[in-house]
């Protein structure tokens, strides 16, 4: 089950990672990637991001070491991020059980 579908993503995400009780510096830099990560894949749609998820998120991790030449340290804070939200949404749930997928 989702959240409220007529939220647009990001607002939608920072709603879930403060009741979570993520900081707010984490909030801003999680939305900040997801937003990178949305551009550099010129997706549309919330289906779309879901889709050969773990390619993308290989493709924009060795954009970002080869292309960007992100240190290891923010490849990894991207990864975790993905992690939580895509490969494991169940984690990102809120207080009525609804899960968060974006």
């Amino acid at each position: 089950m989702q959240i409220t579908q007529n939220k647009t993503l990001l607002p939608q995400m920072r709603e879930v990672l403060r009741r979570q009780g993520y900081a707010y510096a984490t909030e801003k830099t999680y939305c900040d990637w997801v937003s990178r990560f949305i551009k550099f894949h010129q997706l549309k749609n919330r289906e779309s991001l879901l889709e050969s998820t773990e390619q993308k998120v290989e493709k924009y991790l060795t954009y970002l070491a080869l292309e960007q030449k992100v240190a290891p340290s923010t490849q990894n804070q991207v990864l975790n991020l993905f992690d939580l939200s895509l490969r494991k949404p169940h984690r990102l749930t809120d207080q009525f059980g609804n899960v968060f997928v974006f």
